[in-house]
């Protein structure tokens, strides 16, 4: 791990270096980029080398079965053409939800002299520092899912505002504009989260009508979800709707039949043992509305990685679509050849990640 001296004067370097780029780019000083920006990352920024790359994953929370199909999406995407002709080496690392510890970790892969390091960050700002260290050693850096706030990152997101304002504008319609319900909501802290709160916040200010009888964290995690929704449903018994944000959703519909509660509308993310559920739990009253995560944006940025590298110019942000579903078209994503906690949905073609599930289900476990 680098000392806290290297590290300023390598984050100060950074700095010097971006803008000598931008400098030679267009002929005038310029400060670097606010994150948000289209703009595309100047090839002169990468490190210009062709041939076998080293490239690092330096995950945050691992405490789901959705961070490992992430990595494994990596992992089955690096043995994909004409990637598995440009990669030496993929390395990865796993911080838990650990500023201090994916610090370290991204440190390592310095040392280690990876050309990238892709970022699913435990903080927006607090790997900042670590980021402009690696900008300043010439390592191009991609966030993705939860993504960081430097300038020095180009980012693979999802429309996660809009997720969150159309489950909930959803459930408001759903119950009329009326009732009580309650929202369980992802891993406290992270990007994501932050995000899918301001669209919930933004639709339940159109609908004084809608009462939140209680907000807590299910951890993207079925197991967590079900222990807080049993708590809610033996707490609460007039509840008539619930909000989740992703992986908790399997969890509150099986909270709801072990209580023997009458089924209400449910929001939440697609893992395919969630979709089980749903299908069955159709004829006995369930209304269900959910995202497919896109969960292949990891390669998307291990992808958009090596295209920088390669030379090719890329934008600041890339936004990966967002895909619903509801009862009519749940079947679609679900299957009984794959696990419960695996998410069906790991391409599109149109970006150019092309997995099935069958070549995920085959990596190695992290």
């Amino acid at each position: 791990m680098m000392n806290h001296a290297l590290r300023k004067w390598l984050v100060t370097l950074g700095t010097a270096v971006s803008l000598l780029v931008v400098v030679g780019a267009t002929g005038a000083p310029a400060t670097a980029e606010p994150r948000g920006t289209s703009q595309p990352l100047l090839a002169a920024q990468t490190q210009g080398t062709k041939g076998r790359y080293i490239i690092g994953l330096s995950n945050s929370f691992f405490g789901n079965a959705t961070r490992v199909e992430m990595e494994k999406i990596v992992e089955a995407e690096a043995k994909q053409p004409p990637w598995n002709r440009m990669v030496k080496k993929l390395i990865i690392m796993n911080a838990g939800n650990d500023v201090a510890a994916q610090i370290a970790n991204i440190d390592t892969m310095i040392s280690e002299h990876v050309n990238a390091i892709l970022i699913d960050a435990a903080s927006p700002s607090g790997l900042n520092g670590a980021i402009a260290a690696a900008h300043a050693r010439g390592i191009v850096v991609v966030g993705y899912d939860n993504v960081p706030s430097s300038p020095f990152a180009v980012n693979v997101e999802e429309p996660m505002v809009q997720y969150s304002t159309e489950g909930m504008d959803w459930l408001a319609k759903t119950l009329h504009g009326k009732g009580n319900i309650v929202v369980i909501r992802g891993v406290a802290g992270t990007y994501d989260d932050t995000l899918e709160a301001k669209g919930i916040a933004n639709v339940l200010k159109q609908y004084p009508g809608l009462h939140v009888l209680n907000t807590s964290f299910g951890n993207w995690d079925e197991a967590d979800a079900e222990t807080v929704m049993s708590g809610l449903l033996s707490s609460f018994p007039n509840i008539n709707g619930v909000y989740t944000e992703g992986g908790e959703m399997g969890g509150v519909l099986q909270a709801f039949a072990k209580a023997g509660r009458k089924f209400v509308p449910t929001t939440g993310g697609s893992l395919n043992g969630t979709n089980e559920l749903w299908e069955k739990d159709i004829s006995k009253g369930l209304v269900g509305w959910a995202v497919t995560p896109d969960v292949w944006q990891s390669a998307y940025a291990f992808n958009t990685a090596l295209k920088i590298l390669s030379g090719k110019r890329v934008p600041r942000v890339v936004i990966a679509p967002l895909v619903t579903m509801t009862n009519a078209t749940v079947r679609k994503y679900t299957s009984t050849r794959y696990p419960g906690d695996m998410y069906l949905d790991v391409g599109d073609p149109a970006v150019g990640v092309n997995l099935t599930p069958a070549e995920v289900v085959s990596q190695p476990a992290p």
